[in-house]
């Protein structure tokens, strides 16, 4: 277990990293919305509401929800009062539980968490601009031709070079 210092102050030391106010309030609060909301609140409704069955389970699902929601707000102005330091959840979890979890933690937000929610993103764009802007069927015959014949084509040439033969040519 890491030590933890009696006065917050003590582990920034002069010359070090200290937060510094780069956006205003009005940034920090869209910021803060924008990460929260995402873009699940567009798929989630009919989600709830579908697993819900009626209408005031899903308004009480949904402030449940909210209510948790604040109060891990509440916790993280806490943890950033006590402890004003860059870093965030990693220096909280450092604090914590020392540099092992800390690191897994930055790994699996920068390989999982990150990408998940830019997948997220992409798949709701994806998914709203079918309706707005229809491409066809995903299995469109000339899809599954390419994606067929794309790895056989990929494999070929490496199956040659690795024997020292040259491939012979394709017919046309």
């Amino acid at each position: 277990m890491a030590r933890m210092p009696p006065d917050p102050q003590a582990d920034i030391q002069p010359g070090g990293a200290a937060p510094r106010a780069v956006i205003g309030l009005a940034e920090a609060v869209a910021l803060i919305i924008g990460v929260v909301i995402g873009a699940g609140i567009f798929k989630a409704p009919s989600l709830v509401a579908g697993l819900t069955g009626q209408a005031g389970w899903m308004f009480a699902a949904w402030a449940l929800g909210g209510l948790m929601s604040v109060a891990g707000a509440l916790c993280y102005a806490e943890l950033s009062t006590a402890y004003a330091h860059v870093g965030g959840d990693y220096h909280f979890l450092h604090r914590a539980y020392g540099r092992q979890v800390s690191f897994l933690f930055a790994w699996a937000r920068f390989s999982v968490i990150a990408t998940g929610s830019i997948a997220l993103l992409g798949f709701v764009f994806g998914d709203y601009m079918q309706r707005v802007l229809p491409l066809g069927d995903p299995g469109a015959p000339w899809g599954r031709r390419r994606m067929r014949r794309w790895p056989s084509s990929r494999c070929r040439g490496s199956t040659f070079a690795a024997s020292g033969r040259a491939p012979s040519p394709r017919p046309g």
